[in-house]
């Protein structure tokens, strides 16, 4: 045995077939108008504690902005009371999950990593736009299961699962 390929399915389910599939998906994605950006952190600049190997906030620097089509799936937050009176709330932004197709990710070089920040704009209809701000907390590294690729054969896209951070934390210029 020379070399183990994978071609189980080639029988229905090809290169062409992926990329059809690939470029609907993305003719989608683009007709929705769903974007997020991605701002990864640049580590060789950053100055990190030699013990704990953490940055101060203001001391985070951060690459270029990556724009990048996707679903976007903003979680109900929960509504939390502290007091039986409800006199101590607390109403936090809910999670954010992304799905962004590879292929993408790969044209732009783009490659989401854990501490990452995703940034979305919304407009609730009240005031002007304005960003959410999110940090990846599972950035999807194994993106073959089923759900996401095409019977283990190729992965199509991968999920981000972020979790919302204060828009005041590092300084961002939108």
């Amino acid at each position: 045995m020379d070399q183990i390929t994978n071609n189980r399915i080639d029988k229905f389910f090809d290169e062409n077939e992926y990329d059809l599939e690939v470029r609907m998906a993305y003719e989608y994605l683009s007709d929705i108008n769903q974007k997020v950006y991605l701002y990864t952190v640049d580590f060789n600049n950053n100055n990190r504690d030699s013990l704990y190997h953490e940055n101060e906030s203001n001391e985070v620097y951060l690459n270029d902005p990556i724009e990048l089509y996707a679903m976007v799936d903003v979680v109900e937050p929960k509504n939390q009371s502290y007091n039986d009176d409800n006199s101590f709330r607390l109403k936090e932004l809910g999670n954010l999950l992304i799905h962004v197709l590879i292929p993408e990710l790969k044209f732009k070089n783009a490659i989401p990593k854990y501490g990452d920040y995703i940034v979305y704009m919304i407009d609730d209809g009240l005031k002007a736009p304005f960003p959410l701000v999110y940090q990846i907390a599972d950035d999807s590294i194994k993106t073959y299961e089923n759900v996401r690729s095409w019977g283990g054969f190729k992965s199509h896209f991968k999920t981000l699962i972020c979790t919302p951070v204060d828009k005041n934390e590092l300084k961002f210029e939108f």
